[in-house]
Order: structure tokens, then C-alpha cells, then sequence
């Protein structure tokens, strides 16, 4: 989880921030308008995108803002996702950049990287785009590359072959391109292994560039996490061989949090739908979610509940931090059962184990902050 730390000091404190930046973090990339501006592109882009197409991107200047979006059509997203088939690196020479002694190899959804190898040519044409258009307004640049369930996936790739294009230039001069670089993904489903996943972690800065939007409605995020998936191979884990990376804003009707530990953000994934897994038709389970209406809604919720309103849990004050926003997510109710309690105290025990090991998140919020300020105008 998010863990802001003003002073990076090693002495002790309360371990109440491990939870409590969460909240307010997802407050502020919804108050900054980011999510607004991101699905409303992509809606612009599904209004053009012809049903035949696999997929399609489209680049939208504004101001000193670059915005990216890529969607893929309704009838081949449905197609594609239920194949749950890894490809490994050895057959991506293009992600060879990933590959280092710690992480020496890794996989990725096969779907993914066809779409992203059917798009190579028209990519490599928009990279030198966003080349010319960081040479014209420098250290100013801000630029969101956006996509929708399938189309996230593609805007994720395409992110990380933009962040290595930028590494190979000055590496000093280009860490504000890279600052002020990030990816917004809606519904998106989980992109890649374990190796996958700590090769892009293992650097801060690159893993701050992604901010994935997750509904507890929506089954596709959590789709290749085994309890959603009959088919998903078991490796390590009773999630399976996929693993999450960046940032995800977790949203139900009744708000949202910010969590960035992977284990934390499958166990969410997981927890969500076996909440929403009763009232969810099965008619719809495959249907295209539209963010539309969840971000309208966000923007239009009031501010996280104080921590008075959880009665005599406010004594401890982690326990309470992950209690407010499982309850923002629509995991929990303040009436808990034995099923929420064991969640409850499962995370609260794994955050403590990691705390030494927490992200520090101080810097996006610096940096949610910047684009807030900027409100996209």
C-alpha cells in the first residue's frame, strides 16, 4: 500500500500512513480531472472506432498536454480475453530492454503484445511524435497515454518502450520527461507474470508511471486471477501466474483507494468480486464496462468518512486505515462477518511484515499533484 513519508527517516511511527495515503491519493487523481479527461478521449476514440477493427489509437494535443488513447473494439475484446495464454520474453525482442540480472525473463498476455506487435509500425511513428512534441514544450510536457480493457494493455506496452526510448537518451535530463509520463488505464486485465511485474518494479520511478482504474463491477481486472478463472495455471500462488504492477484506483459506488503492493492489490481484485459475485448478471459478465458513469460518480462523492465513524476501531489506527477503504471499495460494510475480519487481519499482518519494504509514494503525490494543478485545460 501507498506509505507517504515526509521525512524518510528509519525511525519508528505509527503505522497508520501505511493505509491512510491510499484514499488520498484516489481523491486527488479524481478531483484533478485526470480521470475525466482520460475516458473522455477514449469515448472520443470508441465513437470513430469501426466494429471490424481489432484496434485503434488516436493522439489529442492540448495545449501543452499529449494524450494517447487506444481502444479495441467491443466484439474482439470479448474474443481475445478469453484466451489467458503467456508468451514468454525470449519471443519479444522489442521488451528485451525488461531483462536484467535480477529479472532475467518474464511473460506477457499473448493477446497483448499481438495487438501491440499488429500496431508496431504506426508505433514507432507515434513515438517520434511524442519525441518532437517533448522537444517543443521540454521540462512543460505532460503526457497521459490512456486505453480501455484491452486498448490499457496496449497503452502499457506502449509506455514502456516509450520510458526506455527516454532512458537511452541524457538519463539526468529526461527523469522530468519521465516524471510527468503516465499511463491511465481503465479495465484493464492484469498484463503480466511475476518476472513481468519485478522488472518494471524494481525501478520506483518507471512503476510510479502507471495508474490503473479498477470497478468492482467490472470482472475484467480480475480476470486472470484464478478464483475468476477456471483455466488460470496455478505457479506460485492460488492467484496464479499473473501479477499486478503500478498503481491501481479501486472503485466502487461508494469511493475509492489507491493501493500499489502487488499482493494487496490481487487479494482486493479478488476480494471485489467475490463481493460482487452474487448481484453480477452473468449475462453481462463479458459485456464492455463504461467507466463513464463510475468516474461522473467519483467526482461527485465527498470526501473519505473520518475515522470517528468506525467507533472503537479507531484504537488502532492501521486496522481502521484498511477497514475505511476496503469499505471504499464496497468490500466491506462496518457490520463485518468472519470472511471480512480474516481479509481484514490477513492484510494488516502482511503491511506490517512489508513496511520495511513499503514504496514510497511521496513523490506521486507530488506529481498527481502537478497534473491536478495543470487541470488539463
Amino acid at each position: 500500500m501507498f506509505q507517504s513519508r515526509a521525512n524518510s527517516k528509519p525511525e519508528k511511527k505509527s503505522p497508520s500512513p501505511l493505509f491512510s495515503s491510499g484514499q488520498e491519493l484516489a481523491n486527488l487523481a479524481v478531483s484533478s480531472g485526470l480521470l475525466e479527461q482520460s475516458w473522455a478521449k477514449i469515448s472520443e476514440l470508441y465513437n470513430e472506432l469501426n466494429q471490424n477493427e481489432t484496434i485503434r489509437w488516436r493522439s489529442y494535443q492540448e495545449s501543452n498536454f499529449l494524450i494517447i488513447a487506444f481502444g479495441t473494439s467491443p466484439f474482439w475484446t470479448t474474443q481475445l480475453l478469453k484466451e489467458e495464454e503467456l508468451v514468454p520474453s525470449t519471443s519479444l525482442p522489442q521488451f528485451q530492454f525488461l531483462c536484467s540480472k535480477s529479472s532475467s525473463s518474464f511473460s506477457i498476455h499473448k493477446a497483448a503484445a499481438t495487438l501491440f506487435g499488429h500496431l508496431h509500425d504506426q508505433l514507432v511513428n507515434l513515438k517520434t511524435q511524442v519525441e518532437q512534441f517533448e522537444g517543443q514544450f521540454k521540462d512543460r510536457t505532460r503526457l497521459i497515454i490512456t486505453g480501455h480493457s484491452l486498448g490499457g494493455s496496449v497503452a502499457s506496452l506502449f509506455t514502456l518502450w516509450l520510458l526506455d526510448s527516454i532512458n537511452q537518451r541524457d538519463k539526468e535530463k529526461d527523469k522530468s520527461v519521465i516524471k510527468h509520463t503516465l499511463c491511465v488505464t481503465f479495465g484493464a486485465p492484469l498484463l503480466g507474470d511475476k518476472g513481468f511485474q519485478e522488472a518494471i518494479s524494481c525501478s520506483s520511478l518507471w512503476n510510479s508511471c502507471f495508474l490503473h482504474v479498477a470497478a468492482n463491477q467490472d470482472l475484467v481486472p480480475r480476470l486472470f486471477i484464478s478464483p475468476h478463472n477456471p483455466n488460470a495455471m496455478d505457479i506460485d500462488s492460488q492467484t496464479g501466474p499473473y501479477k499486478p504492477f503500478g498503481t491501481f484506483l479501486l472503485c466502487s459506488a461508494s469511493g475509492c483507494t489507491c493501493v500499489e503492493d502487488p499482493d494487496a492489490v490481487s487479494e482486493l481484485l479478488e476480494a471485489m468480486g467475490l463481493e460482487t459475485a452474487g448481484i453480477q448478471n452473468p449475462n453481462e459478465a463479458w459485456q464492455i464496462f463504461d467507466y463513464g458513469k463510475p468516474v461522473k460518480c467519483l467526482m461527485s462523492i465527498v470526501n473519505i468518512k473520518g475515522l470517528a465513524q468506525l467507533g472503537e476501531l479507531t484504537v488502532d489506527t492501521l486496522r481502521a486505515g484498511i477497514i475505511l477503504q476496503l469499505e471504499a471499495i464496497g468490500v466491506i460494510s462496518i457490520q463485518q462477518n468472519s470472511g471480512s475480519r480474516e481479509l481484514i487481519a490477513k492484510m494488516e499482518k502482511d503491511c506490517l511484515l512489508k513496511k520495511k519494504k513499503a514504496f514510497d509514494s511521496s513523490k506521486k503525490l507530488n506529481d498527481m499533484k502537478i497534473y491536478g494543478q495543470s487541470r488539463m485545460v
